[in-house]
């Protein structure tokens, strides 16, 4: 009777010993599955997380953009307002030239009808053109001591050169908010979004050389 028991005993030992053997593969694959399915969804998580936040400051960048774009426009438009006056100085001792008070008008009004348009590219030719107006009614002016010595003539002489500086300057801050929203679109991985949602590269507002010899014109 002892015997059978025995032989009974180890019987189910083995038996849980098979048990056991069938059922430790089955927890490690759930263990490894679970492991996976965790890791995915901590690594999607941060996936959506960097896609959200990439997505955020790429608007906030070119909201940025668009409100110094905006402070250059402004600039410009400011040293469009001079002009009325300046041309009404001059012309008082300079009836015969009125074809230079006509291209500067001309060219102050095609600027103004391009920052409406809000065009980068025909803002930065139009502008280009009213500085070489306003540098040949300066060049102008300053060979006339009639012009040249009136105080209406240096306040806004005064008043063009701070607009010139003003306009640097926004250029200088737009620009600078352009290359950081730029490098965003360009560089990995966050092209990959920048292109997913449509964002595109902006331009630049170039240099104007005009505008620096209008500072040297001035500046007699």
């Amino acid at each position: 009777m002892n015997e059978y028991n025995e032989f009974d005993d180890c019987q189910n030992e083995e038996s849980y010993e098979q048990e056991t053997n069938r059922r430790n593969p089955r927890i490690i694959l759930a263990i490894v599955i679970t492991i996976l399915v965790l890791s995915m969804g901590n690594a999607l998580l941060k996936l959506g997380n960097y896609c959200i936040d990439t997505y955020n400051e790429l608007v906030d960048l070119q909201e940025e953009a668009k409100k110094e774009q905006g402070n250059v426009e402004a600039a410009m438009q400011r040293r469009t307002e001079l002009i009325p006056d300046l041309v009404k100085v001059a012309s008082k001792a300079a009836e015969h030239k009125e074809k230079i008070f006509e291209e500067v008008t001309s060219a102050s009004e095609n600027l103004k009808e391009a920052i409406t348009g809000g065009n980068l590219e025909e803002i930065e030719n139009a502008n280009y053109d009213f500085s070489i107006a306003i540098n040949r009614l300066i060049e102008y002016s300053r060979k006339d001591p009639q012009i040249y010595a009136t105080r209406e003539f240096s306040s806004l002489m005064s008043q063009l050169e701070s607009s010139v500086n003003r306009i640097n300057v926004q250029r200088f801050n737009y620009n600078e908010v352009v290359t950081e929203y730029n490098k965003k679109v360009r560089n990995f991985p966050g092209a990959l979004i920048a292109k997913f949602f449509g964002f595109e590269t902006m331009s630049q507002f170039e240099a104007d050389d005009a505008a620096k010899e209008q500072i040297n014109l001035v500046e007699f």
